[in-house]
């Protein structure tokens, strides 16, 4: 499996506890307040690159990037203690590192990764949206800018999308969206609902139209599913995840007693997943529901459209700009609704002008 992965990247949520100002990896007490002590910025990058050195050493794989932060310039990360002296809030790891401390941390990873084993290089800094990664990088000085060779953003909010893009044209660097997850369900836990697959499927079209990431990254694909059911995460359950399964299986269960369960994500996924493959290349749409590809040898297209409504709606692919389209050129429609997923129909033929109308092409759509 490992063998399969075409990049690896380490990344921190938060430095170690006795690093933090705080003392605990959950954040700050004043989750707007920087967590890593500036004592401790060197060590800080020093334990990044060892903690890269030895994954590498005991697993064979050698990393390509090392991002030290996650989501930094927010107020997500609070620690809050009650009456005991124990934490009462907090429930996942981060730290706050605002621009400033970033412009720190970033040089000294650089110095650490000077004469390292590891030829991993610096990405940064996995904002929570594009519009606080934007403010963050704008404020570096072009010297530490010039020390990261990946840029990292998350699109847990969608604003100024095309301003990321931009940026990392300008600066001509690999851009990855790297991480984004979300429940994109009114129903709770629900395993047969088209509208999580919708949700997650238009949010990648977006992304994919406006950002033009490199690479585009699901935030924990397998999620714990006793977690997302109801009383877990919510009184009423949650989609989060395209897997969910009980994280408490041993090796004596089996698939009946500790089944695997699949959304509808899973299968709207799969609409790009096995028809977009890397290597191949965005290309202009004109329409908002739809994400178009380009094969690496230029032999084949591929459309993926959105039909989050529950009628029939037909899909117009205009050629005309190709520079050549072959005499028996096809377009073959993929669906996937609550009827079946990735139901392959019919070729259509394209016509002499040319132009292809197809009834529905490679989208995932409700009933």
């Amino acid at each position: 499996m490992k063998d399969e992965v075409t990049h690896w990247e380490t990344f921190s949520n938060s430095p170690p506890w006795f690093m933090t100002v705080s003392g605990y990896v959950s954040g700050g007490f004043d989750a707007n307040a920087d967590q890593l002590k500036t004592e401790s910025i060197d060590d800080f990058a020093a334990y990044m690159v060892g903690v890269t050195e030895r994954l590498e050493e005991a697993h064979g794989i050698d990393v390509d990037t090392i991002d030290p932060f996650n989501e930094p310039n927010t107020n997500y990360w609070g620690t809050q203690l009650g009456a005991d002296g124990n934490p009462t809030g907090g429930r996942q790891e981060g730290a706050h590192m605002g621009p400033e401390l970033q412009q720190q941390v970033i040089p000294a990873l650089a110095s650490a990764l000077e004469g390292s084993t590891t030829d991993a290089v610096i990405s940064a800094m996995d904002e929570t949206n594009p519009g606080t990664f934007a403010r963050n990088w704008n404020s570096y000085p072009q010297s530490v800018r010039d020390q990261v060779a990946q840029l990292n953003v998350h699109t847990y909010g969608t604003g100024q999308r095309t301003t990321v893009r931009d940026i990392a044209k300008g600066e001509d660097k690999p851009l990855w969206m790297s991480e984004v997850g979300g429940n994109w369900s009114s129903t709770g836990q629900d395993f047969e609902t088209m509208e999580s697959g919708l949700g997650s499927a238009q949010h990648i079209v977006d992304d994919l139209r406006e950002l033009e990431p490199n690479a585009w990254v699901f935030w924990q694909p397998v999620e714990d599913y006793t977690n997302m059911a109801p009383g877990g995460e919510s009184a009423d359950g949650m989609n989060w995840g395209e897997i969910q399964i009980p994280f408490d299986c041993t090796a004596e269960d089996t698939l009946e007693t500790c089944p695997i369960y699949t959304n509808t994500k899973y299968w709207a996924t799969q609409n790009f997943t096995h028809y977009i493959e890397p290597g191949d290349r965005l290309v202009r749409s004109d329409d908002a529901s739809s994400t178009a590809a380009i094969s690496e040898d230029d032999s084949t297209a591929t459309v993926v459209h959105v039909n989050a409504t529950t009628d029939e709606r037909a899909v117009t692919l205009d050629l005309s700009k190709f520079g050549a389209v072959g005499s028996d050129a096809t377009v073959t429609p993929v669906v996937t609704s609550t009827a079946g997923y990735l139901v392959e129909g019919e070729p259509v033929a394209s016509r002499t002008k040319p132009r292809v109308r197809a009834p529905r092409s490679r989208c995932p759509r409700s009933p």
